[in-house]
């Protein structure tokens, strides 16, 4: 059980299992209203922070998963798309790591800024403080090394080295 506290300071639990997407099932009429909000935690044991945004998977027939890097689709900063082509403008579009499953067509919570396994393209690895930036592959992380410039937008940095290429890698993400 992780014991929370919000931007406010109110206190709140998260309790083993918890499930965001009990959410979209309970409250289905006023789950659009939540499109968008902003949502600050803090792990009063531990110190960690994070920032999750409420957005809605957009992507046709594509479900995210925990790691996966999502893109905004529309202008308005709701909705998301796990494929590269849907990148609103270019590549450095970027919205978010999804924290856990959102298929198609539903909603659900993606990181912004805090720690995160991001899933690495195939073939790509990460030593510990490399730039690790969007890439030209669906859902997936490009790593850039120390002294380098990056050649798409920065998501965030290496915390350790990364389980092996094409595996994954954990990264502070700072995105918003």
């Amino acid at each position: 059980m992780a014991d929370w506290r919000d931007a406010e300071g109110r206190q709140f639990l998260t309790l083993p299992g918890y499930n965001d997407s009990k959410l979209v099932t309970e409250y289905p009429a006023e789950i659009q209203d939540l499109q968008g909000t902003i949502r600050d935690q803090i792990d009063v044991l531990t110190g960690d922070r994070r920032r999750l945004k409420f957005v809605k998977n957009a992507a046709a027939g594509a479900a995210l998963a925990a790691g996966d890097l999502c893109w905004y689709d529309t202008a308005s900063h709701v909705s998301v798309d796990s494929r590269v082509a849907s990148a609103v403008g270019d590549l450095n579009g970027i919205a978010g790591i999804a924290i856990g499953a959102i298929s198609a067509g539903n909603y659900g919570w993606i990181l912004v800024r805090g720690q995160a396994t991001l899933n690495l393209k195939a073939g790509v690895n990460a030593a510990e403080g490399s730039a690790i930036i969007s890439s030209d592959t669906d859902v997936k992380v490009d790593s850039v090394a120390e002294g380098t410039a990056p050649t798409y937008k920065v998501v965030g940095f290496a915390t350790a080295a990364a389980s092996g290429a094409g595996g994954t890698v954990a990264t502070w993400v700072e995105i918003e």
